[in-house]
């Protein structure tokens, strides 16, 4: 009878630990009425789920290949986050009729340029030895600063985002990472075909200096095609592209449908 007692005095606390929220403030999110994507991230390389990485990025180090030199090698450069940012920036008016801020309006206002110098500089500091590691394993959009996510969690840095969102000027900041994944689904020895997929997560700091999204809550994608898998390898093309884009576009019809659910 006692095991019985515990188990159900134990029961609500397991199903609170298995029910993590995306929304942590709803009342801040809701006060929120123009919305700016202004930090942003990805994976340079793919992940392989069934464990390590996608030889294009070592690839990249190895032949000194940039984004704009060799996009095959740096597995299409910017192109998918950008295509995440724009796809956020017309999609968000679904939430709670959100305003966003067009990336390049974002870019272009002179008090983001001042929000970069003193961004890269904190982080340059504060990152001095990790730095470098990151910023190669990483993408970012142009004209976006390089953004190390966690970064946020320090109190400078929120300063930074308040100046930056007065300037702007919008109501919410919102900083995203995508990571790139893939999974063999038939292979032998490393070869056949792969399913591409991809975690999209997203943060959000209103202009009162309240966090109220969970950049550690994270929407999967997938697309419903398959690719060819060589060696445990995927090549970037314009087919393979068009297949991320696909796995963009589910994590971010998760995502919307959770905030529309939380935010009103």
């Amino acid at each position: 009878m006692k095991k019985i007692k515990w188990i159900i005095v134990l029961l609500p606390t397991l199903l609170l630990l298995n029910c993590a929220s995306f929304v942590t403030n709803k009342k801040a999110a809701a006060k929120a009425k123009s919305v700016a994507v202004v930090l942003a991230a990805q994976s340079k390389a793919p992940e392989n789920e069934d464990g390590g990485g996608s030889y294009t990025g070592l690839a990249a180090l190895a032949g000194g290949a940039t984004e704009s030199k060799d996009e095959t090698v740096s597995f299409g450069g910017s192109k998918l986050i950008t295509y995440t940012i724009e796809a956020i920036n017309k999609r968000f008016t679904e939430v709670n009729s959100w305003k966003t801020i067009p990336a390049a309006k974002v870019t272009s206002s002179p008090v983001y340029k001042q929000f970069s110098v003193t961004y890269e500089k904190f982080t340059s500091e504060e990152y001095s030895t990790m730095g470098p590691l990151i910023y190669f394993a990483t993408t970012y959009p142009d004209g976006y600063v390089k953004y190390i996510s966690g970064s946020e969690g320090y109190g400078k840095v929120n300063y930074m985002l308040k100046d930056l969102m007065t300037g702007l000027p919008a109501d919410a900041a919102l900083f995203i990472y995508l990571k790139l994944t893939y999974k063999g689904s038939f292979t032998i020895g490393g070869t056949g075909t792969a399913k591409v997929g991809v975690e999209l997560s997203m943060g959000g700091l209103s202009s009162e200096g309240e966090f109220f999204l969970d950049k550690n809550y994270k929407f999967r994608g997938t697309s419903d095609r398959s690719t060819a898998i060589i060696a445990g390898n995927i090549i970037y093309t314009p087919e393979v592209e068009s297949m991320y884009k696909e796995a963009i576009d589910s994590a971010l019809d998760k995502m919307i449908a959770n905030l529309e659910e939380n935010v009103k």
